[in-house]
């Protein structure tokens, strides 16, 4: 490793302007190969980008840059927009609740749950501090009728992110389900 590194030269480094954030590029020679690796610190994370070539495939290099010239961070606001479309492109089309078949509990009755019941958020925070994402995120959704049967359920990842929906209902005198995943 250490002949490979003093065979090593550094051909290039410079500062780049990333969408109004300091960024800085590392170009690095090697015998076979070339590593470009850029650094980029936005609203105190870093983010890395890495291009590794090997020598015969040095004719793409202008092309392989583009590609990191295409790099960029989405805003807070970017991202909550696209899982929301994320969200409404996984909704599921409701299920009939009619005709209805009776049962002897209802399932806010199997949960425990009383009185009139229309939904239960429920949200999961770790306080051990060992989670890759802190915070209270939530891991579930449960819509109810007025029968206080379950209609709809949605998942959550650890994330906070919308990962399943499941809709029940009933089909030819059958309680039934169907679940989309994102």
């Amino acid at each position: 490793m250490g002949l490979l590194l003093k065979r090593a030269s550094c051909s290039g480094k410079r500062g780049l302007d990333f969408e109004k954030h300091p960024a800085l590029e590392l170009k690095i020679e090697l015998p076979d190969a070339l590593l470009v690796q850029r650094i980029y610190l936005v609203s105190r994370r870093f983010y890395q980008a890495v291009l590794f070539m090997k020598a015969e495939q040095r004719a793409n290099e202008a092309l392989a840059v583009k590609v990191l010239d295409s790099f960029k961070v989405l805003s807070d606001a970017d991202v909550s927009s696209a899982m929301k479309a994320k969200a409404a492109e996984a909704e599921t089309s409701p299920l009939p609740q009619e005709p209805f078949v009776p049962r002897i509990r209802s399932d806010a009755e199997d949960e425990g749950l009383h009185g009139n019941v229309k939904t239960v958020f429920k949200e999961r925070q770790d306080l051990s501090g060992t989670w890759s994402v802190q915070g209270r995120k939530p891991s579930s959704m449960e819509y109810y009728n007025q029968r206080e049967n379950l209609t709809k359920m949605e998942f959550y990842d650890y994330k906070g992110n919308l990962s399943d929906i499941t809709v029940y209902g009933y089909l030819d005198g059958a309680r039934v389900s169907n679940r989309k995943s994102n």
